[in-house]
């Protein structure tokens, strides 16, 4: 089956420096056109120009977390059909059940391999 190059458009949002440009180029390494972002307030602009098939967000970040970033992504016209991925140290039911009402379509808990992650986007992008 191949992919729609458009679909190979992933966005990755993480306040965490280290962790996002590693991540980020584990996916360009296997072959996804990656946006990567360290700032959630600039997140949903970013996204709504790339137009990302799927968006991995971190949850707990400063000045806007996770669940209002989705919640933003899913009230955008442009980005309804964008999947999203929690990808979070924060593992507990409380937060898979915040997240869920946020829009998020699966929830990831840190350390997550990068395969385990690539599955998931993969997994999202069909």
């Amino acid at each position: 089956m191949s992919v729609n190059p458009l679909n190979r458009r992933i966005m990755l949002v993480d306040d965490n420096e280290d962790a996002l440009r590693t991540l980020c180029l584990l996916f360009e390494n296997a072959g996804y056109e990656v946006e990567c972002v360290t700032d959630a307030l600039i997140a949903l602009d970013v996204a709504k120009r790339f137009l990302p098939r799927v968006i991995v967000l971190d949850l707990g970040m400063p000045a806007l977390d996770g669940f209002a970033l989705a919640e933003q992504i899913r009230r955008s016209a442009p980005l309804r059909e964008t999947r999203l991925v929690a990808l979070s140290g924060w593992g507990h039911d409380e937060s898979r059940k915040r997240a869920r009402e946020a829009g998020f379509d699966r929830h990831l808990v840190k350390p997550s391999s990068f395969g385990e992650i690539r599955d998931t986007v993969e997994a999202m992008m069909r």
